[in-house]
């Protein structure tokens, strides 16, 4: 799919696991790897045919057995870590979601061999443990967070479809937001259900963080 939405990652402590738990059930799973020095991870595929992505707290080298909870459908704590979107143009991304509506990037990962670099920003106070956001050391810390991050895919000179030409399957993310009122009309939003397409076609809708 060429569409600005991409996938979602949900992250846990150990991602055979996971995907043992989700074939049982009937689903097929991709054979995890660790992709470069990203992460350990494995796809499959929702009804829609988007992809979701199983990905683990450390790299494969760095694996520590966790107990299994056997009340829990993955048999342990899972958490949608990353919301991943596609932009052709990065510094625009930028303006909207770090500068505008006050996210915070946290790590830049540069995949130049597959076509594309990554941007992970969130709403959140912390700070990654090296400074330096190109850095493979902040990957784990960032895979172990527990709040959803958006991730953006920079593909330079690839076109991204926009949601409302994708079709069945993603309607739109909604975002809680400081200063809600202020950056609505900064953005000249829709008031009425307060939604506006990023620079990509990606659907947005705002809430206000303090309701």
């Amino acid at each position: 799919r060429d569409s600005c939405y991409w996938k979602i990652g949900v992250t846990v402590s150990d991602v055979d696991l996971a995907r043992e738990k989700i074939m049982a059930a009937g689903t097929q799973v991709s054979v995890p790897n660790q992709f470069l020095d990203v992460g350990y991870l494995c796809h499959l595929a929702d009804p829609n045919g988007f992809t979701i992505e199983l990905l683990q707290h450390t790299f494969k080298q760095n694996f520590v057995n966790p107990i299994p909870d056997p009340s829990l459908a993955l048999g342990q704590t899972a958490v949608i870590g990353q919301i991943t979107t596609r932009s052709q143009d990065i510094e625009a991304s930028l303006r909207l979601y770090r500068d505008t509506l006050g996210m915070k990037l946290l790590s830049i990962q540069d995949i130049s061999d597959y076509g594309f670099c990554l941007y992970v920003l969130a709403f959140t106070a912390d700070n990654p443990p090296d400074q330096d956001l190109t850095s493979t050391k902040n990957r784990e810390w960032l895979w172990q967070r527990p709040y959803t991050t958006l991730e953006i895919q920079c593909r330079p000179g690839q076109s991204c479809v926009p949601m409302d030409k994708e079709g069945e399957g993603v309607d739109h993310i909604t975002m809680e937001v400081e200063d809600y009122a202020n950056i609505l009309t900064k953005l000249k939003a829709d008031q009425s259900n307060s939604s506006f397409p990023d620079p990509d076609g990606i659907q947005l809708k705002l809430k206000s963080a303090s309701r």
